[in-house]
């Protein structure tokens, strides 16, 4: 049996990663009579963690407000609000200023031609693109491209090829939510999941999944306000305090 040194998943052949948690190279043979813990890490008091916290401003003054001066590596964003809202818009403008061509949006509603049209204009250009509905095949494209971070828009379309189940349902979202929470928390990249939202303006999934992300933004027009704000509204986030913010769209563009 190879055992994970990292979270103790078992197979009884040798993965590069572990399938379980997505550890690299933590796949180690236990033979007969060995014991498990000798091949597990050393586990520190929590006294002994050292390192702080440290937020990368996204480069837009009002984002980075509401997540409390930044990302975080490895932070995982779910990125909520109505069709029309501008969410894409804002997280593109957002990650464009953050990494460039070090992120990665991928699009699981879209062709790239249709998102180019879309966004000419606005003033993003430099972030690399995808059409992909896999959550496997979109954490091969993330180890490779997603190097500051990963925008997959949205995670209600995600289709993980091992369910029987549709697209949209809570069982296929959770699983291919479930994927690529696990690569961000491994690669130490922050990861945007866009969802869409039910007549009552909450997440479209199980509520299971805003429990698992750090944060839970909410992004949307509010009818007694001009038609050029928006209100982002900041529902949790563990690195940050729960606010909401005035957006003038035309203040974001360039």
């Amino acid at each position: 049996m190879f055992t994970c040194q990292a979270c103790g998943w078992s197979a009884p052949v040798q993965f590069a990663a572990c399938q379980d948690c997505g550890a690299p190279g933590a796949m180690l043979q236990i033979r007969h009579g060995q014991d498990v813990a000798d091949m597990l890490p050393e586990i520190p008091r929590l006294e002994e963690v050292v390192g702080d916290i440290v937020h990368t401003p996204t480069g837009l003054a009002l984002v980075d407000r509401a997540l409390g001066g930044g990302v975080v590596p490895g932070q995982t964003i779910l990125l909520v609000g109505p069709p029309g809202a501008g969410k894409t818009t804002l997280i593109l403008l957002a990650a464009e200023q953050l990494a460039g061509d070090r992120g990665l949006y991928v699009t699981a509603e879209e062709t790239l031609e249709q998102v180019r049209a879309r966004f000419a204009g606005v003033g993003v250009g430099r972030i690399r693109a995808w059409q992909e509905t896999d959550p496997l095949r979109i954490e091969e494209l993330a180890h490779a491209w997603a190097r500051e971070i990963l925008i997959v828009d949205s995670v209600n379309r995600l289709h993980d090829p091992g369910l029987a189940a549709a697209p949209g349902t809570p069982s296929q979202i959770k699983s291919s939510a479930g994927i690529l929470l696990r690569w961000a928390k491994t690669a130490g990249v922050p990861l945007v999941l866009v969802g869409h939202v039910t007549w009552a303006d909450r997440f479209q999934g199980p509520r299971t999944l805003e429990h698992l992300v750090d944060t839970v933004l909410y992004y949307e027009r509010v009818e007694s306000l001009a038609d050029d704000v928006r209100i982002l509204h900041v529902a949790k986030n563990r690195f940050g305090p729960a606010v909401s913010v005035r957006i003038h769209v035309d203040e974001l563009r360039p």
